[in-house]
């Protein structure tokens, strides 16, 4: 059976016409109109013959492949109302291998035609003005099999935000990466914007390729921190909807990959779209891909992520009477599956109130001096000489003053509390 691929951008434009025009040929019919244009193409028709739906053909490399002997014997008239086009006509019946050699062909054809240009630097210029035209008189539907870089290869004018409505997910990412896109919010906006009217697997097929094309030319950091602004903001607006239908495993992909070069940039903005239903792994997951990103965070988003975990705990707690404590092993995982370095923020009294069970000498090592007088304040925390050693091992004499104060407040609270009785 024939491969079935994802409608493209030129279906999307033209609509209905090419299905018309699809039921209305097939490989008899082109091979007829490409001899009547172009009798002296010897053995071209039958090397579309080969490449028809179901002929079997199993066509190898370049040096193989019939379609790339031909390529120089044809002219951009021709490709542009033969050729391709015929092929095109077809395009939802070949196999995926049939499209790959179509690439090869019309990539070497192209090819072919541009070192004919001269310096005009463009591949059949006579077939179209501008952009627009050029990419579907010279690509029709196979345009999505073509990578962004073979059209700004082949045309040296090439806009790619001219033709945004017809560039594929992976093309689209191209553009981001190889254009100015990435410190212009315009042109970024404009890049992003088209993903409203189309399926979310386009928006994960972007991520996708984003990710690959911003690794393969080093990009580590979004620098521009407008437009990464932007970006998120975007993004997370396209995400929302999403939400409630993620699994764990969705929110893992998105917020410890997908968003890893976006998420420096996060506010209470975003984070007030996520459901706060989601479940306790999910969550969790969300916590540890931001923890990742803890060093470059301001103080400001920092405390925006820690008002989102106690607002998230909390609800935990009131709905189901635990604050993500179940099926967890001891106080110093609790800690840090569910707040990572946002614990920094936490009062000690705070942590027992989302977790009665919290034992603060089984996760002294990751309080913060504060939380350490507090512990030690509590009345009956210090059993004996071990508690006090655990407790004042990490206590140094530029930290001791916040720690006596913070000793000093918790036992004034419990003899407060017990003067009351």
């Amino acid at each position: 059976m024939a491969a079935r691929i994802p409608l493209t951008g030129l279906d999307r434009e033209r609509g209905s016409d090419l299905d018309g025009e699809e039921a209305a040929t097939g490989p008899s019919h082109f091979i007829g109109r490409l001899q009547f244009l172009y009798p002296a193409s010897q053995g071209l028709p039958q090397t579309f013959h080969l490449m028809a739906p179901g002929s079997g053909s199993k066509l190898g490399g370049q040096e193989e492949n019939p379609l790339c002997t031909q390529a120089p014997l044809l002219h951009c008239h021709l490709h542009a109302v033969g050729g391709l086009k015929g092929l095109n006509s077809l395009y939802l019946n070949f196999t995926l291998s049939q499209y790959n050699e179509i690439y090869i062909f019309g990539k070497k054809f192209l090819n072919f035609q541009l070192s004919l240009s001269g310096s005009l630097g463009i591949a059949c210029a006579e077939n179209a003005n501008g952009t627009h035209e050029w990419i579907i008189n010279n690509f029709f539907r196979f345009m999505a099999q073509f990578n962004y870089s073979d059209f700004t290869e082949l045309n040296k004018n090439f806009s790619g935000f001219e033709v945004l409505d017809l560039l594929s997910p992976q093309q689209l990412s191209g553009l981001t990466v190889n254009s100015d896109a990435l410190n212009n919010t315009d042109k970024i906006s404009q890049i992003l914007n088209t993903f409203t009217s189309r399926s979310f697997s386009d928006l994960v097929a972007y991520f996708t390729q984003f990710i690959h094309d911003t690794q393969s030319v080093g990009i580590t950091a979004i620098q521009n921190t407008t437009v990464r602004d932007t970006i998120l903001s975007i993004i997370i607006k396209l995400l929302e909807p999403q939400f409630p239908t993620f699994n764990t495993s969705d929110y893992i992909d998105w917020f410890q990959t997908r968003l890893h070069l976006l998420l420096p940039s996060i506010t209470g903005n975003e984070l007030n779209t996520i459901p706060t239903n989601i479940t306790c792994k999910s969550y969790q997951a969300i916590v540890k891909g931001l923890d990742k990103l803890y060093p470059d965070l301001s103080t400001t988003q920092q405390e925006d992520i820690y008002n989102f975990i106690v607002k998230y705990l909390t609800r935990q707690l009131d709905s189901t009477a635990s604050a993500c404590t179940a099926r967890t092993i001891g106080s110093t995982v609790w800690l840090l599956n569910n707040f990572g370095r946002f614990r920094s923020f936490i009062t000690y009294r705070n942590l027992t109130a989302l977790n009665k069970n919290f034992i603060g000498l089984d996760a002294v090592k990751f309080l913060t001096v504060s939380q350490l007088g507090e512990l030690a304040g509590n009345n009956g925390t210090l059993r004996n000489a071990d508690d006090v050693r655990k407790i004042f091992r990490d206590i140094t004499s530029a930290t001791v003053t916040e720690f006596i104060n913070t000793f000093s407040t918790a036992v004034n609270q419990v003899g407060d509390y017990f003067n009351q009785f």
